[in-house]
């Protein structure tokens, strides 16, 4: 059949060329792109236009600061990184320029925080790091809050890596300005010590953007508060699991040295110029009947400031005699009977920040879970004792870890249990919080002491981390026992707590009574791990030599000495059969405690920061015998032999520790004679203080060589005195006048010839004070 004519002309029209019209053009194509591009001005970023040189200091590019400042805000990856390295370059080359483009500068960090690129981030990190070192403080704050703010937008960002960066950035902004960061981060926080006056100044402050950060840290932790306002602070914790290793160790490295810094000690106590300042004691707050009298101890010894009186004495030429103040003093003050000890003060002066808002959930309890579940997810990798440990390995981070949570977690309980007085330690909070603490320290009980069973080689790094929480692990520890709810000092709290007791079923009881005994097997291995470290017996399977413990080790294991002594035998709820026998056998280990504390001053180098230490520590216990609002357990142990007790011999020490000090540590040598001074001014004459009078007038044979000694071959010798300041030189003189005061000593001749040699070469040297 022939094809019809639809189909031929189809083929046709095909194949058939289009004819062009004259004038027309040549048709385009249905699929044509249109390339016609138009622009109203071209960007040159590498040439300038410009008909008139610059003025202005310029980069290798030819670009000046405040173009590179345009070009750090480019499309281009390449040219904002350029920009970044040309300015850094610029304010290297030419300082000035960094007080004149200040506040330009730090807008363009805080918008490239949170940038796309890794590199950028980085390189603007590095660019923020010199400008805050080449800044002064004042001036780093006035341009703060807008990075501050920026940097916590950056933590909420949907980019993992963004949030990292922006750890890092608030890292630095820890170390260079602290008080900003952490300025109203609990408001409720140490509301306890203030005035009502205070209080009223502060709310009229700017609150701070403390808050601000530890929402955002929460928030990077998986941590939610929806609808705080209408829950009234219900949180609500997820588990953070899903985070990254390296996302985890972070946060939380971050969150513990925020707590650390708003945690730390407002007021140091003095220290000498090379070393760092010493916090206050607050593990004694515990042990006197009242706020103010541990803080009239504390502002006792060492003093700030002592008057000093002028007494005419033949024999110390004219030099003015610190006497002792209570016995000089008028005696027209207004002493309550608060002041001198003689009744506890109302329930209601002890108030604290977890009693009052107990209806709101503490920062604690939100982190406890997260902490837990962190803990228990590096553990195991980070203890193995087998695993080989190295940089390439996940085993390092989750050691880091660890040190991480537990670091956050000493600082969250240091807050609960550190401060409380007398009937704190029965609220409901604080119960709840040693409750939680037994929970991960059962946890951490199964390592401890971390790295003793190791079989491998570890890392400086590590081995100072494996210590760092063996000290975490035994100052937690040493909470629960300063918080034992079954020894409460005060006559109220102890009824309150006798009452309760009744009230408790038989199955309760047990229960408490295994609760007691894991935590006093807990507290008996940290008192065993305390003593080897003391004696520098630390010893491990890579250590076979031990440890020596450094100073800002001794300064984390003093608050646990100091519970340790004060543990009773009721901290484990041991049932009345066998509480007198471990009455015996705690008392004992207080007195084989006590003497390695004794042992580590004797043992101590003269002129380190460790034995400062042990002498403060042991100096303050010695006068805490006889103020009359002490009310803790531990009293120094009698002598136990005809050769004296060791307080006696350490009491001795002291002028040798003086000749020691010599002249380098002349403040150190200062809180020695004001020790030596309230001792020998304050004790009795029946010997029924701390120190017997044969011990009291021993001091007398043992302290001339701290002014003169006649050597057999080198000859006339002058001691430290002539050399040290006049403050202590003061007390030296009134420590000799009341020695020679003393009931049953006269004047001594070797004494009174090394005063005379020291006075006749001072004022030969117009160093005499008339």
């Amino acid at each position: 059949m022939p094809k019809s004519n639809k189909h031929k002309k189809a083929r046709v029209a095909d194949f058939t060329k289009a004819k062009l019209k004259l004038g027309k053009g040549k048709q385009v194509a249905n699929n044509a792109t249109n390339t016609t591009i138009s622009s109203k001005s071209i960007g040159l970023p590498n040439q300038s236009l410009s008909e008139f040189a610059k003025t202005e200091p310029v980069s290798r590019r030819n670009h000046t600061l405040s173009e590179l400042l345009v070009q750090s805000r480019h499309y281009s990856l390449p040219v904002r990184k350029d920009a970044l390295l040309e300015i850094d370059q610029l304010l290297t080359s030419h300082p000035h320029l960094l007080h004149q483009h200040l506040l330009p500068l730090v807008s363009c960090i805080v918008h490239l925080l949170s940038d796309t690129s890794a590199s950028v981030r980085a390189s603007t990190r590095a660019l923020f790091v010199k400008i805050a070192d080449r800044l002064d403080l004042e001036a780093l704050k006035g341009v703060s809050k807008g990075l501050i703010l920026f940097n916590i937008s950056s933590l909420s960002s949907l980019d993992q890596d963004v949030k990292i960066d922006a750890l890092k950035v608030l890292d630095i902004l820890l170390e260079k300005i602290p008080d900003e960061i952490v300025r109203g981060w609990d408001a409720q926080a140490h509301s306890h010590d203030r005035s009502a006056l205070q209080t009223a100044e502060a709310s009229l402050e700017d609150k701070g953007v403390g808050g601000k950060v530890v929402e955002a840290l929460l928030g990077v932790l998986r941590v939610r508060n929806p609808g705080l306002a209408a829950a009234q602070g219900s949180f609500t914790s997820v588990a953070s699991s899903d985070l990254s290793p390296a996302s985890r160790l972070a946060v939380l490295s971050t969150l513990a040295r925020f707590l650390q810094v708003a945690l730390s000690p407002e007021t140091p106590v003095a220290s000498t110029s090379t070393s760092t300042a010493v916090s206050q004691p607050w593990y004694f707050s515990n042990s006197f009947s009242s706020n103010r009298s541990y803080e009239n101890f504390i502002a006792s010894f060492p003093p700030s400031a002592a008057s000093v009186t002028r007494i005419q004495d033949d024999d110390y030429e004219g030099h003015s005699i610190e006497p002792y103040p209570l016995a000089f003093a008028n005696f027209d003050l207004d002493f309550s009977l608060d002041t001198l000890g003689l009744v506890h003060p109302a329930p209601a002066a002890y108030s604290n920040p977890s009693t009052t808002a107990s209806a709101n959930p503490t920062l604690l309890s939100i982190l406890h879970p997260t902490l837990l579940s962190s803990f228990l997810d590096a553990a195991p990798a980070a203890f193995s004792p087998t695993e080989s440990l190295s940089p390439s390995t996940s085993s390092s981070s989750d050691l880091a870890a660890i040190v991480a949570v537990v670091g956050v977690a000493q600082s969250l309980y240091q807050r609960e249990l550190g401060r409380s007085f007398a009937l704190t330690s029965t609220s409901s909070s604080t119960n709840e919080a040693r409750k939680s603490l037994v929970m991960l320290l059962g946890h951490a009980a199964a390592y401890f002491p971390f790295g003793s069973d190791d079989l491998r080689e570890r890392s400086n790094e590590a081995k100072n981390q494996l210590l760092s929480l063996n000290l975490s692990f035994s100052a937690l520890a040493s909470l629960l026992v300063l918080n034992d709810p079954s020894e409460v000092s005060h006559p109220n709290a102890t009824r309150a707590v006798a009452g309760k007791l009744k009230k408790k079923t038989a199955t309760k009881l047990r229960k408490q009574e295994e609760f007691g005994f894991k935590i006093e097997l807990m507290v008996q291995n940290v008192e065993e791990w305390v003593i080897d470290a003391l004696k520098g017996e630390l010893k491990s399977t890579c250590q076979p030599l031990g440890i020596t413990l450094g100073v800002e080790a001794i300064e984390c294991l003093i608050p646990t000495i100091w519970a340790l002594l004060n543990r009773s035998a009721s901290t484990s709820g041991l049932k009345s059969g066998v509480v007198d026998h471990e009455r015996t056998t705690t008392k004992e280990k207080e007195s084989a405690l006590w003497e390695v504390v004794l042992y580590h001053f004797d043992k101590a180098n003269a002129g380190g920061e460790t034995k400062k230490l042990s002498f403060l520590f042991i100096a303050r216990i010695v006068m805490l015998q006889s103020d009359p609002a002490y009310i803790d357990r531990f009293t120094i142990p009698s002598a136990s032999s005809s050769s004296g007790s060791s307080i006696d011999k350490w009491l001795l020490s002291l002028p040798k520790y003086l000749w020691e000090l010599g002249t380098k540590h002349p403040q150190t040598s200062e809180m020695v004679l004001t020790f030596l001074l309230k001792t020998v001014a304050t004790s009795s004459s029946d010997g029924g203080g701390v120190f017997a009078k044969s011990t009291i007038t021993s001091l007398i044979g043992v302290l001339p060589p701290f002014f003169h000694v006649s050597h057999p071959t080198r000859g006339s010798m002058y001691g430290p005195f002539i050399k040290l300041p006049k403050p202590s030189q003061d007390k030296a003189l009134a420590l000799c006048w009341y020695l020679q005061r003393f009931p049953g000593v006269g004047n001594e001749g070797s004494l009174k010839k090394s005063l005379e040699m020291c006075f006749r070469r001072m004022n030969k040297a117009g160093m005499g004070a008339k």
